[in-house]
């Protein structure tokens, strides 16, 4: 092969690359990290009102590659001495659109979203099992870290 046809190779295969807007996807998983948030602090707003819990956020640094490192929110949920840390992983993930990981004092589960603003909690084990990240089982997402 030429160095000639090696560089019209090396050309096309540039050109088939999708363009993607990097920016444009950073902002959109920092969106829907703060929805699901939102979402958190609707589900667990009667107890907080009661103090049975509080809800704290902080920023946290991210680094990804072709995101560059940038500034997102970690939410922690204060339950007695206990506390469960939601803190967000990344944008790029393979076969979806980022990764939170909650932790608490007994083990961690992942939140995986696989289609923008569609939550799931994964099978860190197997990575295929997914079930809805929706009140009931965050709620028991919180019991399992924190009892065992």
């Amino acid at each position: 092969m030429t160095t000639q046809a090696f560089e019209d190779f090396l050309k096309k295969k540039k050109d088939e690359e999708p363009k993607i807007d990097w920016d444009d996807r950073k902002n959109k998983w920092i969106n829907s990290v703060n929805d699901f948030y939102n979402n958190v602090n609707k589900w667990l707003y009667p107890f907080t009102v009661q103090s049975l819990l509080q809800i704290k956020m902080k920023e946290v640094l991210v680094s990804e590659e072709y995101l560059g490192t940038y500034k997102m929110n970690q939410l922690d949920i204060l339950i007695g001495n206990d506390i469960i840390s939601l803190i967000p992983r990344g944008a790029l993930v393979v076969g979806g659109n980022g990764r939170i990981d909650m932790r608490g004092p007994k083990g961690e589960v992942s939140l995986f979203q696989k289609d923008w603003g569609s939550w799931k909690f994964i099978n860190v084990f197997t990575k295929n099992d997914l079930w809805d990240a929706n009140e009931d089982s965050f709620k028991s997402a919180i019991q399992d870290l924190v009892n065992g």
